[in-house]
């Protein structure tokens, strides 16, 4: 196989573009929240079926002043699950992600009990939520990880779904080997 220098430089430059119009697709945006495990978890389980766009995320944070001080609640009705808190709380959540032990600490802190919340909404009616953009991924993730949406073990599943989060504290914490 003849390589010149100039085919390989060739060759390059299509690969990086083609690595950058990927890149920029499918990494995730600098909003609120998006962290790389989420993201991992989000973008790993596609599915087969349908020829869906990778899709940045399924949750999105919102501020609102319905919701007391320190708490959250989740709702499923948007194209996103939308974790709402209000102002305070939702800076806090913004500012703790910004290192590993904080993302860990969402994970168990915000996004397991979220994951509860929207398994005990579709368990009691699924087809209400079935056209919204979060569902398909929603749904892939469950049968990937063998859960069943219509009659799920909330806490071990969501648990499952968020790949054990809680080991990922310990350990950055020194607490586990």
């Amino acid at each position: 196989m003849g390589w010149s220098m100039k085919s390989l430089s060739s060759e390059k430059s299509t690969i990086s573009s083609s690595r950058a119009s990927i890149s920029a697709r499918e990494r995730p945006s600098r909003a609120p929240l998006k962290c790389r495990a989420l993201w991992r978890w989000l973008t790993a389980i596609r599915p087969k079926s349908s020829r869906v766009a990778p899709v940045e995320s399924i949750f999105n944070l919102a501020i609102s002043d319905k919701v007391p001080a320190g708490e959250f609640r989740v709702n499923p009705d948007e194209e996103k699950i939308t974790i709402l808190a209000e102002r305070e709380t939702y800076y806090k959540i913004f500012n703790i992600r910004n290192n590993a032990l904080g993302k860990a600490v969402l994970l168990n802190s915000v996004y397991l009990p979220a994951l509860m919340e929207v398994l005990s909404v579709l368990e009691q009616d699924a087809a209400a939520y079935r056209d919204r953009s979060w569902f398909r991924v929603f749904e892939a993730k469950c049968t990937h990880f063998n859960i069943n949406m219509e009659k799920p073990e909330l806490l071990e599943a969501s648990q499952k779904l968020l790949r054990t989060p809680f080991p990922r504290v310990c350990t950055l914490l020194g607490e586990m080997d």
